[in-house]
């Protein structure tokens, strides 16, 4: 799929264009497949298959073609020929011997047509002059075809006026491997081609060089341009390549170190040029996982926001949130049902993929909010499935995820059109207080007040500890932010929506059997909540279809505490609770008993099942967690011990390791005062955690190693008194002083960790909470 196919179905919503025809056809999906032995895999396919999907993810088999042995890989036109009609392109990808050639052998190319009822018509059919063609690409203006082979060697082609191929005007071969990884690097290997956006310019994948080596197309003589090389990490295996929808941006998967490599693509000369160094390189893997996998697939999601990449060992979806700069954050794996995922794809709001080893295909439906993935039920069996593409997407069948992308085809640096919004809770009994918003200049780090919502939103609520909010739209369109407001023997939850004048409107509130609530967190659905209640229980809620609270279903009381720590631990004290990314595990923080408790959610009775205790170092006393973006560590703030401690996340039902990885200080060395360590986040790029530490009223920075292990960096004072909490969003970390009553910004250094003062201040009566949304 092209993003010009995107675009072109955003605009048709934006406008209204014919957006609800139903005589329109449904997108087409087109799957290649291997369909003979290939020794390493048994070929079941029987050739190419077309399928209509239907608006809730589910295909309808139409037809398959028989095209030789295997037709694995499949790209077609956006635009339709003199003959009415879009092409398909395919390539067998065999080793045949080259008459009269010893030692050459080729694949094949095909072009078929695209009936209106799914059928495919063979145009012309030509020797790739290389052997395992993999890959197909074609350029802008859709004249000439790209061939990567496999065994060395790219091969361009150009398109006659019906669709057909002429012969090739171009052939390269790469006989020169990095030869780091042995039987993979012995000589080059071109797995796929890239066209940047709207450029005439295209990268190719060598995986046996480790290299992108970028090509510039000269029409007229039908030839390419060799413009330069880029190293890529030593014995990583670059296959596929996914752009940013801003053109900006180059996402490239390695398929032997299971990683992903970001580039910049700049302007040099009025050409597009990829950077020599990689902005960053992220694990496609858990830290945990420990078998042999390889990474194969990358997309992104149609709004671009998030991406995805296929893990085959693991078997699974790697799901990344896309910051601003374009880095990576890893928020979770989907398990792909089956084994060996090779190829998938996105269409609107689903990804299909086909998982070539099981032979079957799974479809399921991406939150376009959350990025995650949830199994629509929708189960299909298909020979060895390889590449998946899509054609005539049109959405009278399936709904798009729209955000700027035609604004961002318009014009790259159009600004977006949402607005930061600042959450934050005060402890305050003032009537007039209770929940502010601001608005947040992403540009700058300053706030603008916006709405207060005052105390009285919850009956008999005092002091609005904690706010979060849903990333999710319920079934009237709206996001919902939930507060906690406290009670001596009892507290409420609360749901609300945001109004246009910066307040907040009530859906509902629910009483707790807990006292003093401190904590929430949403469920990756974000169909439950849990509530930390400080005085010794923990609380869990469902959510109602229209986001509003439904009663407490679950309620657990801690009434014997570790007592090393008197008053402080004479009872449990649960603190926080933390969601396993794209899980059903949380762990909540039992201050006063000194443990980490691990529980499953059952959705069905909509219970926590208790799995195991963790305990943690006496006297610590754990209060709140943050979880690495891979997944892998869960780093938590020990408020009497002014510690952090570091536990590995395990694949196993269990799930955490005991004991700790590491505990390490809060604390600057000389510090003999007391202190109390409180809230712990990590930067937008997962390189730094920040803990906040209240008496020596600073904001620790620790770098996160390659191990998961944490190194002090710095200190930063806090510019106030008792720094309770604090939030990072993008590239500001805004820090609440609970004692000083006053909010102070930061930015903060993506590459070195640092925080810098902004001068932005402002006067608030005692903030505990921060949470940002975007509206």
């Amino acid at each position: 799929m092209h993003l010009l196919s995107v675009l072109l179905c955003s605009v048709a919503v934006v406008f209204g264009i014919a957006a609800s025809n139903p005589s329109k056809p449904q997108p087409i999906l087109i799957a290649g497949t291997y369909t003979r032995d290939m020794g390493w895999i048994n070929g079941t396919g029987e050739g190419i298959y077309t399928y209509k999907i239907m608006d809730d993810g589910s295909l309808i088999k139409l037809a398959v073609t028989v095209l030789g042995s295997n037709p694995m890989y499949v790209q077609g036109t956006n635009k339709k020929f003199n003959t009415g009609k879009k092409v398909i392109y395919a390539v067998n990808s065999i080793d045949d011997v080259v008459p009269k050639e010893p030692g050459k052998v080729t694949g094949y190319v095909s072009a078929l047509s695209l009936n209106g009822d799914g059928t495919l018509k063979l145009l012309n059919t030509l020797p790739t002059r290389g052997g395992s063609p993999t890959h197909i690409s074609l350029n802008s203006a859709e004249t000439f075809v790209v061939v990567s082979n496999y065994a060395g060697s790219v091969t361009m082609f150009p398109i006659h006026p019906d669709g057909s191929l002429g012969k090739e005007t171009y052939h390269e071969e790469f006989l020169k491997g990095s030869k780091v990884v042995k039987d993979r690097q012995d000589r080059g290997h071109i797995h796929s081609s890239t066209w940047l956006l709207n450029s005439d310019h295209v990268i190719l994948a060598n995986l046996g060089s480790d290299e992108l080596i970028e090509y510039k197309l000269k029409p007229k003589k039908q030839t390419l341009k060799r413009i330069e090389a880029v190293k890529n990490s030593h014995g990583a295996g670059p296959r596929h390549m996914a752009l940013h929808p801003n053109g900006k941006i180059a996402y490239v998967v390695n398929e032997l170190s299971n990683t992903v490599s970001v580039y910049k693509i700049s302007d040099h000369n009025e050409a597009p040029k990829m950077s020599k160094k990689a902005l960053q390189e992220i694990t496609t893997l858990p830290s945990t996982f420990t078998g042999f996998s390889t990474s194969a697939d990358i997309h992104l999601s149609s709004n671009g926001k998030f991406l995805y990449t296929s893990n085959r060992g693991h078997d699974s979806i790697a799901i990344f949130k896309i910051e601003i700069d374009g880095t990576l954050v890893s928020i979770g794996w989907e398990k792909t049902r089956g084994t060996g995922p090779r190829g998938f794809v996105i269409t609107g709001n689903y990804l299909i993929v086909a998982n070539q080893n099981s032979n079957d295909m799974f479809v399921f439906k991406l939150d376009c909010e959350t990025g995650l993935l949830s199994f629509t039920g929708n189960k299909y069996e298909i020979g060895t499935a390889v590449c998946l593409y899509v054609t005539d997407m049109r959405l009278a069948s399936v709904s798009i995820c729209l955000v700027a992308v035609v604004a961002i085809a318009a014009a790259a640096t159009r600004q977006s059109t949402t607005q930061s919004i600042l959450f934050v809770a005060t402890s305050t009994k003032e009537t007039t207080n209770g929940i502010n918003t601001f608005k947040l200049n992403t540009a700058d780090g300053s706030l603008v007040p916006y709405g207060i919502t005052p105390l009285a939103f919850a009956e008999k609520g005092l002091n609005p500890t904690y706010v979060q909010g849903s990333t999710k739209k319920f079934s009237k369109g709206e996001r919902v932010i939930y507060a906690l407001n406290r009670g001596s023997t009892t507290g409420h939850v609360s749901a609300m929506t945001l109004q246009s004048d910066g307040t907040l409107k009530v859906l509902n509130s629910q009483q707790m059997k807990g006292g003093s609530p401190a904590h929430l967190a949403l469920s990756p659905r974000e169909d439950f909540v849990s509530v930390a209640n400080y005085v010794g229980s923990l609380s869990l809620f469902p959510l109602n279809a229209d986001g509003s609270v439904g009663a407490q279903t679950f309620y657990q009381n801690f009434p014997v505490g570790s007592k090393v720590v008197m008053d402080q631990q004479a009872i449990g004290h649960i603190h926080s609770t933390a969601w396993l990314f794209n899980s059903s595990k949380i762990i909540a923080a039992d201050l006063g008993g000194d443990e980490l408790l691990l529980y499953k959610l059952d959705k069905t009775k909509k219970t926590l099942d208790s799995l195991k205790t963790v305990k943690s170092s006496p006297g610590s006393g754990p209060r709140h967690m943050a979880i690495h973006p891979n997944g892998g560590f869960v780093y938590v703030t020990n408020e009497l011990s002014n510690t952090v401690s570091v536990y590995t996340i395990n694949d196993d039902a269990e799930f955490l390791s005991s004991p700790a990885l590491q505990e390490i200080t809060t604390l600057p060395p000389g510090f003999t005062n007391t202190n109390s360590a409180a809230d712990i986040h990590f930067s937008s790029n997962g390189k730094f955690v920040y803990v906040s530490n209240r008496g020596d009223n600073s904001i620790v920075a620790y770098k996160v190693n390659a191990d998961g292990t944490l190194k002090a960096l710095r200190w930063t004072k806090s510019r106030g008194v008792t720094p309770r909490s604090f939030i990072i969003y993008k590239d500001w970390l805004i820090v609440g002083n609970e004692g000083s009553n006053d909010m102070y910004v930061f930015k903060v250094d993506g590459a070195t960790g640092a925080l810098e003062y902004t001068g932005n201040s402002y006067a608030i009566d005692g903030p505990v909470s921060f949470y940002v949304a975007e509206y």
